[in-house]
C-alpha cells in the first residue's frame, strides 16, 4: 500500500485516506476563498493581549486557567517548552506551554490546547487501565478535545467575561479597561502574517495543515526530496496563505513532528477540529455553554465531554463514536459554520 497511508494509521486507524482527501479539498477549496474576502475588507483589530507581560506571572494565570477547566493539581502539573505537548495516562498528566513575554495569547492559547489533552488523558476510566476502555481513542479524538477547549471555550466571548477578572487579579488591574467583546474578536481574527502553524487562526490554520499534509506525503512516497521540501514548503505558503516564511525556523523546521518521524500526525489537527466543532454543536443543544462559563461552571462542560467521549475510551471506532455523540459521522459543515459565525460577527462578511 502507499507508505503514507500506512504511517497515517498508526495516528488514526479508522478514517480512511480517500475521506482525508475529499475533506482537505473541500477545506482548500472555501478557506482560501473566505481568506481573500478577508484581506479585502482591511479590518485591523487591536489586541488588548500585546504588550509587555512577566512571564512567571503569565504561568501563574496558566495554572489558574487549568484549575478552573477541571485539571486536578493532585494528578497533573504544568511546565514550560519551546513546543507545548502532553504526556499523561488516566492517572496522571503533564502538560507544557510556551510564554511570549509581549503576547499573552500564545500562552493562553497553548496552555487551553494542551489541558483539553489533559483532560482526556484523566477522563478514560482508571480501572480500565492496560485495557481498551483505559486508553484514549486516537489522535482524531485526542484533538478533538484540545481544539475543542482551544477554541469553542477558550475562543468565547463568555470565555473572556471570565479571564479578564482573572488577568486584572494577577496583572494588577492592567485589564479593567478591556471589554469581553474586544477581546474575543481580537483573539478570532484573522492574522495578517501567519507563518506559525500554533499561533494560526482558525481560518488559515487548516491551510497549515493542509500543506503539511501534501509535503508530508509527497517526502514519504518519495515524490518529494528532502532537499527540495524549504522550495516546495514557500511555494504551497504563497499559493495557500498569500505569503512567504522569512527563514527555515518560520517555515519548515517550525514543527518537531517530522524531526521525530511523526509523519502522518498532521491531518488528526484538522480531523480532530471538524470533531470538535460537532461536539460543539451538539453541547450546545444540550446544555447553555455560555452561562456555564460566566459562572465558572467549567465542570458541566467536562462532565458532557467525560459522558459522550472520554468514558468510552477505545471501545468504539472514531466514526462510530463521533456519530453517537453527534449524529453525524466526521464533516466539514460544523466547522464551517463556526467559522462563518465567527467572520460575520468580526467582520460582517456573510458567505
Amino acid at each position: 500500500r502507499e507508505p503514507y497511508e500506512v504511517l497515517f494509521e498508526a495516528y488514526e486507524p479508522h478514517i480512511s485516506l480517500d475521506t482525508v482527501e475529499s475533506l482537505f479539498d473541500q477545506l482548500t477549496t472555501e478557506l482560501p476563498r473566505r481568506l481573500k474576502k478577508v484581506k479585502e475588507a482591511s479590518t485591523t483589530i487591536p489586541s488588548p493581549f500585546s504588550g509587555s507581560f512577566d512571564t512567571d506571572t503569565q504561568r501563574r494565570v496558566s495554572e489558574a486557567v487549568v484549575t478552573d477547566l477541571g485539571l486536578p493539581t493532585d494528578a497533573s502539573r504544568l511546565d514550560i517548552s519551546t513546543h507545548p505537548f502532553t504526556v499523561g495516562n488516566a492517572f496522571e498528566t503533564r502538560i507544557t506551554t510556551r510564554i511570549a513575554e509581549d503576547d499573552l495569547t500564545e500562552a493562553l492559547s497553548s496552555t487551553i490546547h494542551e489541558a483539553g489533552h489533559g483532560l482526556y488523558c484523566l477522563g478514560v476510566p482508571d480501572d480500565e487501565w492496560w485495557n481498551p476502555l483505559g486508553w484514549e481513542r486516537n489522535m482524531t479524538i485526542h484533538e478533538s478535545q484540545s481544539r475543542f477547549y482551544e477554541n469553542h471555550v477558550g475562543g468565547r466571548k463568555a470565555f473572556f467575561e471570565y479571564l479578564l477578572p482573572v488577568l486584572n487579579r494577577h496583572f494588577n488591574g492592567s485589564f479593567d479597561d478591556v471589554k469581553a467583546e474586544d477581546a474575543y474578536q481580537s483573539v478570532n481574527q484573522v492574522k495578517e502574517h501567519n507563518y506559525i502553524r500554533t499561533e494560526a487562526d482558525e481560518l488559515t490554520y487548516h491551510l497549515h495543515v493542509a500543506l503539511r499534509f501534501e509535503l508530508g506525503r509527497d517526502l514519504i512516497n518519495g515524490d518529494l526530496a528532502a532537499k527540495d521540501l524549504p522550495e516546495a514548503w514557500d511555494e504551497k505558503m504563497e499559493s495557500y496563505l498569500g505569503i512567504t516564511p522569512p527563514n527555515l525556523a518560520k517555515g519548515c523546521l517550525q514543527d518537531i513532528h517530522w524531526a521525530q518521524g511523526s509523519f502522518g500526525y498532521f491531518p488528526t489537527y484538522t480531523l480532530g477540529s471538524l470533531a470538535a466543532a460537532q461536539l460543539n454543536e451538539s453541547m450546545e443543544a444540550d446544555l447553555d455553554v455560555d452561562r456555564a462559563i460566566r459562572d465558572e461552571r467549567f465542570e458541566d462542560i467536562l462532565d458532557w465531554q467525560r459522558d459522550h467521549i472520554h468514558r468510552h475510551g477505545r471501545r468504539f471506532t472514531t466514526q462510530r463514536l463521533l456519530k453517537q455523540a453527534t449524529g453525524e459521522e466526521l464533516s466539514v459543515d460544523a466547522y464551517m459554520d463556526h467559522l462563518d459565525d465567527n467572520l460575520d460577527r468580526i467582520y460582517d462578511l456573510t458567505f
